[in-house]
């Protein structure tokens, strides 16, 4: 971590079930327990307070007792969270039940000269591709029009590019195409961040950085044509984003290798 630069954390699709222990993706992982593995970790490493953006599929079952699950282990953490949703997520129970104590459901955040807008690319549980929704992209755009000389980035859930895997580029972003429409006219814009893809990601569109994130649960095999389990352990993302609008960025993966029946 560089000195005058904000640290950032960002985990991603969680997947907590309403019954714990419930199997996942024809694995046997435990996803609450994954998840809290990642959240020791950044509370023995990262610095105290660190803001956490959880870019959606915070639950599996959108169910009141799913997300009592993770709020009960984010309130064991000193960390502050926002929150956005992902295709697994009722976006209303989820607000409902999240927005309070150390975590938020909101749509934006300023730091450190940044400015961070979460955006809402979920439609229903029974979907997996995203959508933006006309008031979405109408928030996007008042905003970065008011948003004066600070560093932007977006985090979103599902990638609005193509990550090299026909499967999981056919359940993206359904409207990206309007999100560049907006977008491409304000050059702040520094970054876009995603989950959804369960592994790791860098690239560019224009000047714009495209980032992507491995899950706290179960990693997805890249470049594949079908769905794959890949063996990699949990991960979170870190970044560290300076005064001058550039920034760095890594994953870290944890020791505990995940244990898959696949």
């Amino acid at each position: 971590m560089t000195t005058n630069s904000l640290r950032l954390l960002q985990i991603t699709d969680m997947h907590i079930r309403s019954v714990p222990g419930t199997e996942f993706m024809a694995s046997d992982v435990d996803t609450e327990s994954t998840l809290q593995s990642v959240l020791d970790d950044i509370h023995a490493n990262e610095p105290a307070g660190s803001i956490v953006v959880a870019t959606g599929d915070l639950v599996h079952d959108p169910v009141e007792a799913a997300y009592q699950r993770l709020k009960m282990r984010l309130n064991g953490s000193h960390n502050r969270y926002f929150l956005l949703p992902g295709n697994h997520d009722n976006a209303v129970l989820a607000r409902k039940i999240l927005n309070s104590d150390n975590s938020w459901c909101v749509g934006q955040h300023a730091a450190g000269g940044w400015l961070m807008l979460f955006l809402d690319t979920s439609q229903n549980p029974d979907r997996s591709d995203g959508m933006l929704s006309r008031a979405e992209l109408s928030r996007l755009e008042r905003t970065l029009a008011v948003s004066g000389e600070r560093h932007v980035m977006l985090f979103l859930h599902h990638p609005p590019v193509s990550v090299g895997s026909s499967w999981m580029d056919a359940i993206g972003l359904g409207n990206a195409e309007a999100l560049f429409a907006i977008t491409d006219r304000f050059p702040q814009i520094r970054g876009m961040v995603f989950g959804h893809i369960h592994q790791q990601y860098e690239g560019a569109r224009k000047s714009v950085r495209m980032i992507g994130s491995p899950s706290t649960s179960i990693q997805f095999r890249p470049r594949t044509g079908q769905f794959e389990i890949d063996l990699l352990p949990p991960a979170y993302r870190w970044f560290d984003f300076r005064p001058d609008g550039t920034f760095e960025t890594g994953v870290k993966f944890l020791n505990a290798q995940v244990r898959c029946a696949v």
